[in-house]
């Protein structure tokens, strides 16, 4: 992977032990440490990827649980949802409007899925759960 706004037509080799030589292929993304990045240092991919896997859980907790209160939602967001939307944030932080918006709707979704505050405006449903 290339890093850098300018585009590098390098190729790369590796010898084996033979003394043959293997050119490296070039990647657009890559992840390391469960983290995606592309070469221009923007987290996009990781934070899809973060927000899908998020969504899946959530979907998961809406199919096997019959009855939520507000408590145990609040618990179930903040043990199973939350760690895969905050890993490794220290690095990947988001500052792309477009990437905050992912991460936000997905806290957004969460809290319509208890019934007693499907109805009420995002700002007070926050309020009733607690979270920030």
């Amino acid at each position: 992977m290339h890093f850098g706004k300018s585009s590098f037509d390098t190729q790369y080799s590796m010898q084996d032990s033979n003394g043959n030589n293997h050119s490296l292929q070039t990647t657009t993304e890559e992840k390391d440490l469960g983290i995606w990045f592309d070469p221009s240092l923007k987290f996009s991919i990781h934070v899809i990827s973060a927000v899908k896997k998020a969504n899946q859980i959530l979907g998961l907790i809406r199919r096997s649980f019959t009855f939520l209160d507000i408590s145990l939602m609040k618990q179930l967001y903040t043990v199973m949802v939350r760690p895969y939307l905050e890993y490794g944030n220290v690095v990947w932080h988001p500052q792309l409007k477009k990437d905050i918006d992912l991460i936000e709707a997905v806290q957004h979704r969460s809290t319509k899925i208890f019934p007693g505050l499907h109805n009420l405006p995002y700002a007070d449903r926050l309020k009733c759960m607690d979270l920030p």
